[in-house]
């Protein structure tokens, strides 16, 4: 744990418990928690949280089932910002996902696209 001084008073004090980047990550997405909350159970400004969060890389899971049965929705924060959300029902695993300012057919089929192109490496052409 850190140590640190008052350069004022001389006072020495123990730094907090340090942030795990990774648990704040999963809990926003897993937990579906909203950056206030995160804020509020760890103690800090939701702008530490939404750094945390930031700072997580997520990398591209590339492996699939053999049979994918795909759930395909969006969710909007806000008017203009939305997450369009590829889920296999039967695993639960996310496929793919896009941010978008609207949902529109053309986006699920480019979602649709990609997830083929991932999982079969581009040999189904669907148009």
């Amino acid at each position: 744990m850190q140590q640190y001084k008052c350069i004022a008073c001389g006072r020495q004090f123990s730094g907090g418990n340090r942030l795990d980047s990774a648990k704040i990550w999963q809990e926003y997405i897993d937990g579906k928690q909203t950056y206030h909350q995160l804020a509020l159970k760890y103690n800090c400004s939701i702008k530490t949280i939404q750094r945390r969060i930031d700072s997580v890389s997520v990398g591209k899971e590339t492996t699939f089932h053999n049979t994918v049965n795909v759930l395909m929705d969006t969710t909007y924060f806000g008017r203009k910002f939305g997450v369009m959300v590829f889920k296999d029902s039967i695993s639960g695993q996310i496929l793919y996902k896009q941010y978008v300012k609207q949902e529109t057919n053309k986006l699920y089929l480019e979602g649709i696209k990609e997830i083929v192109k991932i999982k079969l490496g581009g040999f189904i052409n669907i148009d």
